[in-house]
């Protein structure tokens, strides 16, 4: 309601509109984009992230899998195990929700657990087929298969930068925050 604050809803802002700015500072805080990393078959697939899931931007339906088991794939487990789904989850690393805060981390796991919340720690996915995974031990070196009907994408976050050179280059002082900078959660923040 300032008058000297001027607000765009629903524009994308291009490289040609940076060099237009007519502005003293320019604050980039254009976030970040799920990273999708080069499993085989992984871009073949339907798949949601854990982001939309939870903010009920899509829906999911059947038996899910989701990839990636940290603080933001825990928390839409818990989610959709609150609503009945079936829900697994593959995670290289050796423990879930190790990016959670403590308390919290304390606090679900346990419930998770009692939900019958089922876990592939240390499981690297190999390649994504139409409804599986194929999945290696890290420990064993075991390969797995896990089914799914709902593959939900959690690994990650990379910064949005598209704009950043012509930012730059507009010779304006800038500052780039957020997610834009490095992704994290509230706490980071």
């Amino acid at each position: 309601k300032l008058d000297n604050v001027r607000v765009h809803l629903n524009t994308a802002l291009t490289e040609q509109d940076v060099k237009a700015l007519d502005c003293d500072v320019i604050v980039l805080a254009t976030g970040g984009n799920p990273f999708v990393p080069p499993i085989p078959g992984i871009r073949d697939v339907p798949t949601v992230t854990a982001p939309d899931v939870l903010t009920k931007k899509v829906t999911v339906d059947g038996k899910i899998l989701i990839a990636g088991g940290g603080q933001t794939g825990v928390e839409c487990a818990y989610m959709l195990m609150g609503e009945g789904y079936d829900v697994s989850i593959i995670e290289m690393l050796p423990m879930l929700g190790s990016d959670e805060e403590q308390l919290t981390h304390m606090t679900i796991m346990p419930k998770l657990e009692e939900m019958g919340l089922k876990s592939f720690v240390s499981h690297q996915i190999l390649k994504v087929n139409a409804n599986s995974v194929q999945a290696k031990d890290l420990t064993t070196g075991e390969e797995v298969e896990l089914s799914f009907d709902t593959l939900i994408t959690s690994l990650g976050t990379r910064p949005e930068t598209t704009l950043l050179d012509a930012v730059k280059a507009s010779g304006k002082p800038y500052h780039v925050v957020g997610d834009a900078v490095q992704a994290g959660n509230i706490r980071a923040a």
